[in-house]
């Protein structure tokens, strides 16, 4: 990815997400955690929503550490990840490989408005906490493009009390 292209705001999340992934200790990582604890209301409603991963190609949009992701390689899904930070897929390779799904996991360094992938690929797109880090109207479009007919894409964000996010 060619850092001359991005916008400053990309070149922030970068910084501040390698940052991030710098600091994450994957063996620390419970993905079945993220998913099914008592506090994961969110992560357990868009499991519902996704429905049976068993051979569908899903694509994690701004990844982060990559719990969605290998927790979606777990339940039989063909994980594309995509991420803007180096740090954050250097991540979820470790933590794929942990949990012994690598073979289902490919990671793809890329801005989420501009998704370099096929044309009507995905069954299916899945974002946690991603959307207010991207231009919404090229991240839709690239959405849209990339699904294919009859797919489905699936987002949490965060909740409107978050004075962070505010």
């Amino acid at each position: 990815m060619s850092k001359n292209k991005l916008t400053k705001k990309q070149l922030s999340e970068i910084q501040f997400h390698d940052q991030w992934g710098d600091s994450a200790d994957s063996e620390m990582i419970d993905v079945y955690k993220y998913f099914k604890a008592e506090t994961s209301i969110d992560f357990r409603l868009a499991e519902k929503l996704l429905g049976n991963l068993q051979n569908k190609r899903i694509l994690d949009l701004g990844c982060g550490l990559g719990e969605a992701s290998v927790y979606f390689a777990l339940q039989g899904a063909k994980v594309t990840v995509l991420d803007i930070s180096p740090k954050m897929l250097e991540c979820v390779n470790k933590l794929a490989a942990k949990y012994h799904v690598s073979d289902a996991v490919r990671v793809i360094e890329s801005p989420a408005e501009k998704i370099p992938c096929r044309t009507k690929f995905f069954d299916l797109v899945f974002g946690g906490n991603v959307l207010h880090h991207v231009n919404i109207e090229k991240t839709s479009k690239e959405i849209k493009r990339v699904l294919k007919k009859g797919g489905k894409a699936v987002f949490i964000e965060p909740l409107g009390y978050n004075q962070i996010i505010q």
